[in-house]
């Protein structure tokens, strides 16, 4: 599935003008029927909304969600049916940016959003809900994590890294057997992220079984946030590897990271081998995490 919703999903700007006035319509109490879509009476949100999506100057950007701000729920409304509606990756950005910057405002905007059928409606929510954290945050987080669309278990999960707690590792935690190996990864670096110490063995389990090396890489940042002494000996294969076979140097070199931060007299004694690595790429990390100048 692509990053993008399909073209029929999408219509631009004129779409997303089109679903304010529809929503408008939706919510305006029947005796004030107010103006029409066919009376070409934009709400002014519309508009500014509209140039915020393609300004690329910050102060500019900035004045134009100031102004947003003082219009209140219109503004949500247009934001939100602009982002779902825009396939633009710098609109998309400002969009997202511009609902966080006006919660709490927004967050019932944002609720909606995570009830929506479209999958990258709920992956926008979750970012957002991410930024702005929570326990209603994690709350709402936890449908998505059950979403048959991986990038939306990949996002949430990153959203509950950024928000932390209880709650939310022990989220993260039950995806580290997910199928997909983005959320796998994602999961993996969450749960060092989030100190959970739980998940030192099933890290650890993780350099034996698997060979994705997203994965691997995840895992070893992991271990080195959690730094358990358990894991030094696991740890050492990825970074020393054998006679016949050395990991790439992106692998060695965090798993040297993680035996700096883990910092055990082993762990020490296998850094102190790894100043004169054959690898320029792997000698330089060593050599730097141990305080020593470049050779």
């Amino acid at each position: 599935m692509s990053e993008t919703p399909d073209r029929d999903e999408l219509g631009g700007l004129a779409r997303s003008i089109d679903a304010l006035f529809a929503n408008a319509q939706e919510r305006r109490p029947s005796a004030d029927p107010g103006p029409s879509p066919d009376d070409g009476m934009l709400h002014p949100a519309v508009r500014l909304v509209a140039e915020l999506g393609q300004e690329r100057e910050d102060d500019l950007r900035r004045e134009l969600v100031a102004q947003l701000a003082r219009m209140g729920n219109p503004a949500v409304d247009a934001l939100a049916s602009a982002l779902a509606n825009t396939d633009d990756r710098f609109a998309r950005k400002v969009f997202l940016e511009a609902m966080i910057g006006l919660a709490p405002m927004s967050l019932p905007v944002v609720e909606e959003m995570m009830r929506d059928p479209r999958w990258f409606v709920v992956r926008n929510g979750a970012h957002i809900l991410g930024e702005l954290g929570g326990a209603r945050s994690v709350e709402l987080l936890m449908g998505p994590l059950a979403s048959p669309e991986a990038k939306v278990r990949r996002e949430a999960v990153f959203a509950l890294a950024k928000i932390g707690g209880d709650d939310a590792a022990q989220l993260v935690f039950g995806l580290l057997d997910d199928p997909a190996a983005t959320v796998r990864a994602a999961a993996v670096s969450a749960v060092g992220v989030l100190g959970v110490r739980r998940a030192v063995k099933p890290l650890m389990q993780l350099l034996e079984d698997e060979d994705d090396p997203d994965i691997l890489l995840a895992a070893l940042h992991g271990l080195g946030h959690l730094e358990d002494p358990a894991a030094v000996h696991a740890i050492e294969h990825h970074a020393v590897g054998s006679f016949l076979r050395r990991p790439p140097p992106d692998l060695r070199i965090a798993a040297y990271q993680a035996l700096y931060r883990i910092g055990t007299p082993h762990a020490r004694r296998i850094l102190n081998r790894g100043v004169d690595d054959r690898d320029p790429e792997v000698k330089a990390e060593v050599r730097r995490l141990l305080g020593m100048a470049r050779p």
